[in-house]
């Protein structure tokens, strides 16, 4: 068969006798996604008649379209014949014919789509008579078979609405037909005796085109008929099976029609000028017309969108919703046509304004419609005559003002009365006074003149005094509320640009703000969303997203996360739909004081109005008064949303409440008018195509020889123009990929070279040292030898010695006096045990000694009994925690919501969630049942991605909906099925799922924090879980051979190890989210490990190449039905794949395995890899960041010790980790070691200490307990000693206040261990140079570092006039705070009032005394208590007091309230260390009257004030900031750095 192979010939419908069966041939040569859609449609069509599916592949140059096919063909869908060469579409055709010789069959082109039954109804003309030889169907692009008349060949299947048509005509047209000239051969069945009794199609016509013209004449002239389906409708494409080749093969074919046929020009044109088709293409246009027994609106309105566009829509949306009214548009099409659509349907007509009678045609079209209202919205590019529209049709009419067009013909806001006409526009040829003379009698004519605003109101009645108008806000659906804002740099304020910027809406003003804000170094952002009519100065940062949907604003605003909206239009709005979102997202606005802005905005709390003649200075003073943490209550929120627009309902019913009742529409005055609109020109800009087209659509007529001679001669001349063109680009292109093709061979070539010269040398210096280690392992061998035999007989005289020894020990224990001395040995054990017991009852008196004497010593009997109670609270604490629990294999499956369920997806995702699947569609309906129980908090998409299984996934089987299945063509593996479906992704980053997992509450939120709070991060694992509860993986660890490790598996989930954010080599795609940029960047998964296994672990090693980082979250749990998919036998199945693609794996990233460990050495390092230095941090209790400034600045050196790239482990003493305190820490990449898991912090130092390089011990009475441990145990870990501050130097100075006997024993007591600790410690850290220089007298030996408390300075704060008030802040489970809130409200507070009668004083700070708080507001003081956030306080307050009588280090309510700009008052113990001078950074006062005058001194003197706090907060620049602590922490682990010498150290 001209050498040609049949592919497969198996049957895929009923047997080839059935005599009603037809088969469908569709020849292929190009265009994939044309042949995707049309079998697709074909296959999945309902067809009864249909018999076999017969693709033929002639030759195609695309091998996706092969691969297409033959997948298909596997499947047994198609029976698929390949041609071994390009036999042309004739040729083709009459060999698929020949398949099967007893049916009849339907030729169809590649590039069509059929819909419904098509087939059925397409054969159903043949049963009225046997001598029907082709059944033509209509289409839109099918010459004298077109619908609409002329068709729409430059449409897409997605422009036109197939299904629709092929409804309405199956309806309307319901079994009729008419005679065509001849078939038209994108589709067209074919009657198999017509087909044999001429011998099929004549192979004169080569490679297509003219064919079915030859077999329709041919068979005509043989008594067969020729039929056009009027009630079936098959979208075609056109042009797709031959691309360029067209052009030549249509001149061909045309030559040969001409020569045999010369009547069947005139015959074509004979049956155009009767086109008997009419009444069939107008029965389906009323069909399309859907009128029902509602109102019927014409809208007159332009072409341009934007917010007219959208009112009208949701106009008509609305009526028709609530009344059943149909709407219809009139609007221009191009520049010289018009366009009448039903809104509610996709019936559309366009026509000609150059057209006969075009204007009295339309109106008749309008009377037999019978309208009851006409609604004018604008009247750009419309003709003149529409204005006479209501007369005409003798119906009633509204207008919408949008903008100002009804006053000038350029719709720009008239500046002023005078007349000027504009040199850009004279529509409808008029003067500016001419027009607005017309518009007045058109508006006042008009039933209701509809103003959005009343300025827009006041406008128009400044020009026509006499018009009446209406103001009705716009209707709006209620927009989504934009939730929760997120910023991303709490320091700097962004500033959205809502709506394109061209010169009247601004541009230039908005240039100049961005401009000045960049050149001030201003903490504003600015994104423009929308376009701009100019550029930006080069410089510049600010963003421009481009044009934007309306509805698409709450999306952008989600991903754009804005602060607040600027609007700085020039000219003034009438109403402003994205004003309208914008004040719906509920942040603040700052809008020019004019038009729809002053007007919609006035007395809404979020918006501030600028004049228009502002400067940028004015505005970005504006901008900058902004709270970057505004937020609108709820209630107030609501009200700003029910303030937007007007409610469809209460719209719909004052529009319609006027309008009168329909008459019933006579449906033949309809089709009359829609037979003459039918046979009017097209607008040029759509009848008019390229000259190509012109020249093809002539082929269906008789030209004359003059056409005929132009047309091959044109068409000749531009072939060959596009062949030269399309040589010279292959040439160019063949040029450039050999250019790279040889560069990459070189490179190739001295890579390998290069390489292979290094592996010869290495091996050899590797064989030279190898020989060398043999020798000397061979001599030691023999040395050993010589040893062990000299050994040997050492043992033997030992064994004999020991024989001795054993008959003498017989001998004692068989003697009287052994037996006789039994009672005293009893008695010598029982003692032994007594001492022991009593030695560890001294040593808890000894410690319950040190806690009374401490805690009496701090608070008196009430300090110590609140202590012991707390203490007797967490040992009961600790004591549940260490009861032995069973391990039980519970399932903690958890309960998921009850089906149906519907994933709240959306459109616009943030994150994207995939989950692959073959198969097990109940795992995978319980992955998403989990999803929907538990979703993420932002914006997500779910795609299913079915690797096309036996049985498709379908949602809806198991009562899911909001998801998306994406269906592979064929099974292509988890890897390609996982690249395809993240292809197809719209979110910012990606969740990849597996489909045997479920997550758990929080787990995918806390996946997507990750990326927020840590920074570079390109990938995040789960904690994956078994369903018992045991841990499955907490990340993985690769080995030097490539092999590796679920970390953790099968062990306990909750220990501390597995539970802290920290770098993996791997975590499995199981549950993986990845930045959707770098996914793209790095190409996604590799397709070299294939179909899968090792393609995650791949995947994090290429994103680490990036310099991102591959963190494993434990806050992110996932349980994994682990073996669901694939099992777990490596022998066997999918999972064969692991062994194969370690290979790989190892030679791909060869150069990074070197550095890991072999397969099971060192796990606990190797599952840090690249911590630098590992650091325990012991504590007394969880640190409380948020009630005192130790914790606080403890938290923050912590934070630096990570970022220096330390693995930190903090541990309490009490073996607590209290919530949410503990959490905090685990979040920050912390581990936290905490009961049950350790038994006690002795046997944890003793057993683990060693893997520390540093233990840093805080407060010396936790150091004096474990300080000898660790250097007898572990001498070569480095202890620090963390003073917190020299509690001796605390205690003495409190001794003198108190002159306590037992307080001076605690400062000594204190005195004694602190020496101790810092005599056996490596480093101490100390908070100020007055405990350094205590040091140098007390222990001069010791190293001593400065590492004191770390504060940011907040830049923008309120000033003098916007504070009142002082405040004191302070921990009470610290004595000396209490001892100074009692000396200010016994001694101060008093002398104050007098001076300040109205201060306020605000007591702040956590665990405050019972008493203490009696006290206080016996005297008028406001006792708080703890208050999680102090910074509303810290910026209301006037200022700080610190009246301090005793203490030691540097103090942090001084430093807090310095960095917050905020002037303290204290005493000089509250400043020791800190380099603070009086009346130059803060006012220090000795006495209570020193205390009380400078109080009131700076709550009356603004300079004084203002000189304070810039001064003061500039204090803490170079002592206290991060920077100053990370250098210190640099210096103290120089060692492990690399970068400082040691000796340096301290």
């Amino acid at each position: 068969m001209d050498g040609s192979t049949l592919i497969n010939s198996r049957r895929s419908g009923p047997s080839a006798a059935s005599p009603r069966l037809v088969d469908v041939i569709i020849p292929v040569y190009s265009g994939l996604a044309e042949v995707t859609a049309c079998l697709e449609s074909l296959l999945s069509s309902s067809s009864e008649s249909q018999g076999e599916v017969i693709v033929i592949n002639d030759c195609s140059p695309e091998p996706a379209i092969e691969a297409f096919l033959r997948g298909l063909e596997r499947e047994s869908r198609i029976t698929l014949l390949e041609n071994d060469e390009n036999l042309g579409f004739v040729k083709s055709c009459n060999r698929a014919a020949a398949l099967r010789p007893a049916n009849d069959f339907v030729l169809l082109n590649a590039d069509t789509e059929v819909n419904g039954n098509w087939l059925d109804r397409l054969v159903a003309h043949d049963t009225a008579a046997s001598d029907v030889g082709s059944i033509t169907p209509f289409s839109n692009n099918a010459t004298i078979a077109s619908y609409p008349w002329g068709g729409a060949a430059r449409a897409t299947a997605g422009d036109i609405p197939v299904a629709e048509i092929d409804d309405a005509m199956s309806i309307a047209n319901k079994g009729q037909s008419v005679s065509l000239p001849t078939a038209i051969g994108f589709c067209m069945w074919v009657s198999r005796d017509a087909w044999q009794q001429v011998g099929g199609f004549d192979e004169r016509y080569g490679r297509g085109y003219g064919e079915e013209v030859e077999f329709c004449l041919a068979t005509a002239a043989e008594g067969w008929r020729h039929l056009l389906a009027c009630d079936v409708f098959v979208y075609h494409a056109g042009n797709v099976s031959f691309g360029s080749e067209a052009e030549h093969l249509k001149i061909d074919a045309q030559k040969l029609v001409d020569e045999r046929y010369p009547e069947f020009s005139a015959g074509v044109q004979d049956w155009i000028r009767k086109d008997p088709a009419l009444d069939a293409r107008v029965n389906c246009d009323l069909k399309r017309l859907n009128l029902g027994n509602g109102p019927k609106i014409l809208h007159v309105s332009h072409n341009m969108g934007g917010g007219v566009a959208q009112h009208v829509e949701e106009l008509a949306t609305a009526c028709r919703e609530q009344t059943g009214c149909t709407s219809f548009l009139l609007a221009p099409v191009g520049d010289d046509g018009l366009s009448f659509r039903a809104m509610h349907s996709g019936f559309e007509i366009y026509v000609s304004l150059a057209a006969d009678k075009v204007e009295e045609k339309f109106c008749d079209l309008f009377c037999a419609l019978e309208f009851q209202r006409i609604h004018f919205h604008h009247y750009l590019g419309l003709p003149q005559w529409v204005l006479s529209l209501p007369e005409r049709m003798e119906v009633p009419y509204s207008v919408t003002i949008h903008d100002f067009v009804t006053i000038n013909p350029n719709c720009h806001y008239p500046y002023g009365r005078e007349v000027v006409d504009p040199a850009d526009q004279k529509q409808w040829g008029l003067k500016v006074a001419e027009w607005r003379i017309i518009f007045l009698d058109h508006l006042s004519r008009a039933e209701k003149v509809i103003c959005p605003t009343s300025f827009a109101a006041e406008i128009l009645s400044d020009f026509y005094p006499n018009v009446q108008c209406t103001v009705w806000p716009h209707l709006e659906v209620r927009n989504e509320v934009f939730g929760e804002h997120l910023r991303k740099a709490p320091s700097r304020l962004k500033v959205a640009v809502v709506g394109g910027l061209s010169r009247l809406k601004g541009f230039d003003f908005v240039a100049s703000v961005i401009k000045q804000a960049e050149t001030s170094e201003l903490p504003l952002d600015f994104v423009i969303i929308g376009s701009t009519e100019g550029k930006l100065h080069q410089s510049t940062k600010a963003l421009v997203t481009g044009p934007f949907e309306l509805d698409s604003l709450a999306a952008i605003f989600l991903r754009e996360r804005p602060d607040c909206f600027l609007f700085a239009s020039e000219a003034p709005e009438t109403y402003s739909y994205a004003l309208s979102t914008c004040i719906a997202a509920g942040l603040p606005i700052v809008a020019v004081d004019k038009g729809a802005f002053k007007e919609r905005l006035s007395g809404l709390e979020m918006a501030r109005l600028y004049p228009a003649q502002s400067k940028a200075e004015d505005v970005l003073d504006l901008l900058s008064e902004i709270d970057q943490r505004y937020v609108l209550s709820n209630d107030a929120h609501a009200d700003v949303i029910d303030s937007v627009g007007t409610s469809p309902d209460v719209y719909v019913n004052q529009y319609l409440a006027a309008m009168s009742a329909p008459e019933p529409l006579k449906e033949d005055k309809v089709k009359a008018a829609l037979s003459v609109i039918a046979g009017l020109d097209r607008p040029s800009s759509l009848s008019l195509p390229p000259l190509e087209a012109l020249l093809d659509a002539a082929l269906d007529q008789r030209l004359t020889q003059a056409q005929y001679a132009l047309r091959n001669h044109t068409l000749n001349a531009q072939a060959i123009l596009r062949e030269r063109e399309q040589h010279l680009e292959i040439r160019a292109s063949e040029v450039s990929h050999l250019k790279g093709t040889i560069e990459d061979l070189q490179a190739v070539f001295t890579r390998e070279e290069n390489h292979l010269k290094s592996e010869i040398a290495a091996l050899q210096a590797q064989g030279q040292g190898q020989a060398a280690e043999l020798q000397r392992q061979a001599a030691e061998l023999q040395r050993q030898a010589a040893e062990f035999e000299g050994q040997a007989a050492e043992f033997e005289g030992q064994a004999a010695e020991l024989e001795v020894w054993r008959s003498r020990v017989l001998e004692l224990e068989g003697s009287t006096l052994w037996r006789m001395m039994a009672p005293v040995r009893w008695v010598l054990h029982r003692i032994k045990l007594c001492l022991r017991t009593v030695l560890r009852v001294v040593r808890f008196i000894r410690r319950v000694l040190l806690f009374c004497r401490y805690h009496f010593a701090m608070g008196g009997w009430r300090g110590l009994s609140v202590a012991a109670g707390r203490r007797l609270k967490r040992l009961q604490h600790r004591q549940a925690l260490e009861r032995p629990t069973s391990d039980s294999q519970e399932s903690i499956v958890p309960d998921l919501l009850p089906l149906p369920v519907a994933l709240e997806t959306c459109s616009k995702p943030a994150l994207t969630i995939v989950i692959p699947c073959y198969g097990q569609h109940e795992v995978t309906a319980q992955c998403l049942q989990s999803i929907a129980s538990f979703p993420p908090s932002v914006p997500y998409e779910v795609l299913v991605a079915d690797d096309a299984f036996a049985i498709p996934f379908d949602p809806a089987q198991f009562d899911l909906s909001g998801i998306t299945v994406l269906r592979g063509e064929q099974n292509q593996g988890f890897l390609r099925n996982c690249n395809a479906a993240v292809s197809k992704s719209a979110g910012d980053r990606v969740l990849l799922l597996n489909n045997d997992t479920m997550v758990l509450e929080g787990a995918v939120d806390a996946l997507w924090q990750t990326f927020e709070q840590f920074e570079g991060v390109g990938a995040v694992g789960a904690k994956l879980l078994y369903p018992n509860g045991r841990l499955q993986e907490a990340g993985g660890i690769i080995w030097q051979d490539g092999s590796g490790w679920n970390w953790g598996r099968d062990e306990n989930a909750d220990a501390p190890r597995f539970n802290y954010v920290r770098d993996a080599d791997y975590c499995s795609a199981a549950a993986l989210m990845v930045d959707k940029t770098l996914w793209d960047s790095v190409g996604g998964f590799d397709a070299r490990f294939a179909p899968c296994y090792y393609e995650d672990t791949d995947l994090c090693f290429a994103i680490r190449l990036q310099g991102k980082r591959v963190l494993y979250q434990p806050a992110a749990e996932v349980l994994h039905f682990e073996g669901v998919t694939h099992g777990t036998d490596v022998s066997e199945g999918a999972k064969a794949y692991q062994a194969r693609n370690q290979v790989t794996f190892l030679q791909k990233w060869r150069g990074a395995l070197n550095s890991h460990a072999p397969n099971g050495e060192r796990p606990l390092q190797e599952a840090e890899r690249g911590v630098r230095v590992r650091i325990l941090w012991l504590e007394a209790c969880v640190i409380t960041p948020d009630q005192d400034s130790g914790s606080l600045r403890t938290l923050r050196l912590l934070r630096l010790l990570l970022k220096l790239g330390c693995k930190v482990t903090f541990a309490a003493d009490n073996l607590l980790a209290d919530e949410p305190y503990g959490q905090q820490l685990r979040d920050e990449g912390i581990e936290v070691l905490h009961a049950p898991h350790v038994n006690s912090i002795g046997e944890y130092l003793r057993d683990h200490g060693g893997h520390y390089d540093v233990v840093t011990l805080c407060r010396h009475y936790i150091a004096i307990q474990h300080v000898d441990l660790l250097r007898e145990h572990h001498p070569s870990t480095q202890i620090w000693f963390d003073t917190i501050d020299l509690h001796y130097l605390r205690l003495r100075r409190q001794h003198e206040l108190d002159k306590s006997p037992a307080t001076l024993k605690m400062a000594e007591l204190a005195h004694g261990e602190e020496c101790e600790v810092i005599s056996k410690a490596d480093l101490t850290i100390v908070v100020s140079e007055v405990e350094v220089a205590e040091l140098a007298n007390e222990a001069p030996d010791a190293k001593v570092a400065i590492i004191s408390n770390i504060h940011e300075v907040a830049r923008d704060r309120p000033g003098f006039d916007d504070r009142s008030g002082v405040m004191f802040v302070g921990g009470f489970q610290h004595p000396p705070n209490i001892d100074a809130v009692e000396y200010y409200a016994r001694e101060i507070w008093p002398l104050l009032t007098e001076l300040c009668p109205d201060l306020e004083t605000y007591i702040i700070g956590s665990r405050m005394p019972d008493r203490l708080k009696k006290l206080g507001e016996s005297k008028g003081l406001k006792m708080l208590g703890f208050v999680e956030d102090l910074t509303p306080y810290y910026e209301s307050c006037k200022l700080a007091i610190a009246p301090l009588r005793y203490g030691a280090g540097v103090k942090g309510k001084v430093n807090q309230a310095l960095s917050y700009g905020l002037p303290v008052v204290g005493s000089p113990d509250a400043f020791e260390g800190m380099g603070l001078t009086h009346e130059r950074e803060v006012m220090v006062a000795e006495t209570p009257e020193g205390f009380a005058d400078s109080i009131a001194k700076l709550c009356n003197n603004r300079a004084l004030w203002q000189a304070l706090s810039k001064k003061g907060g500039a204090s803490l620049a170079g002592r206290f900031t991060p920077e100053v602590a990370e250098e210190a922490l640099r210096n103290a682990l120089a060692p492990w750095l690399d970068e400082r010498d040691p000796e340096t150290v301290g």
